[in-house]
């Protein structure tokens, strides 16, 4: 897995270090795009994590205050408030003050005053472009849960289940249609797609393959079929996607 090459600030832990030790860590996710949200949503939680999210950064900045997160993990293109203004927000906050921010962005695209900020700002920027979210996962697991929690983890092969209450929680029958909806939307552009359908088919099918397996581990029928249908249908238009599924 691969990280951007930021000197970023180092991450910083509450005072004492004796409620984190003793709790699970909960992550405020503020991620615009669904089906990076979704994924994340489900492994996380998966792995023991207790997890807050939103798709809009004025939202964020209200959960921020209202749940008080141990850590803040966002991408910088949020709706509403823009992910640099949250993470200024959110250093600002008396509550959350030096707690690790953790950027997953595509790190090529950032202009370079914001990198410059986010030097002053986060404890670290993943990029998007190296770094799968199933390997952010496992970083974070890595990172938070205690050495006697991580022994404890269910093996890949093998995933927890999340409880129905926790299902409902981390996404509503009405956000899977929009994002399979979405889906379908691109795999018909994709179709029409001569140069650029490698690239794109690759990243879609990676994206769809994801979400496949988070459905399964969390006990979504209905979307994991979907899903499944979907993965059927766009190995038609990925070239290389015998690597992606060996991934997943």
């Amino acid at each position: 897995m691969s990280e951007t090459t930021l000197n970023l600030r180092p991450e910083v832990t509450s005072p004492g270090g004796t409620e984190s030790a003793s709790r699970p860590k909960r992550i405020l996710l503020v991620e615009g795009d669904g089906f990076t949200r979704i994924v994340l949503l489900l492994q996380l939680r998966l792995a023991g994590f207790l997890v807050d999210f939103t798709s809009n950064g004025y939202l964020g900045l209200g959960k921020l205050r209202t749940c008080r997160p141990d850590v803040l993990l966002l991408e910088l293109k949020l709706c509403g408030l823009s992910g640099m203004d949250l993470i200024k927000a959110a250093r600002a906050e008396p509550a959350f003050g030096n707690k690790p921010i953790y950027v997953f962005t595509h790190a090529d695209r950032m202009h370079r005053n914001i990198r410059k900020e986010l030097v002053l700002l986060v404890t670290k920027v993943f990029d998007k472009s190296t770094m799968t979210r199933e390997d952010l996962v496992q970083t974070f697991s890595s990172m938070f849960l205690k050495r006697q929690r991580a022994k404890e983890l269910p093996a890949a092969k093998a995933p927890a289940k999340l409880p129905p209450e926790i299902i409902k929680q981390v996404i509503s029958p009405q956000e899977i249609e929009e994002i399979v909806a979405g889906v379908r939307e691109q795999s018909e552009v994709l179709a029409t797609q001569t140069e650029s359908r490698p690239a794109a088919g690759q990243e879609l099918l990676s994206r769809v393959c994801s979400l496949k397996s988070c459905a399964d581990a969390a006990q979504l029928p209905n979307l994991a079929r979907q899903a499944k249908a979907l993965q059927n249908f766009l190995t038609n238009f990925a070239p290389g996607r015998k690597s992606i599924q060996k991934q997943t």
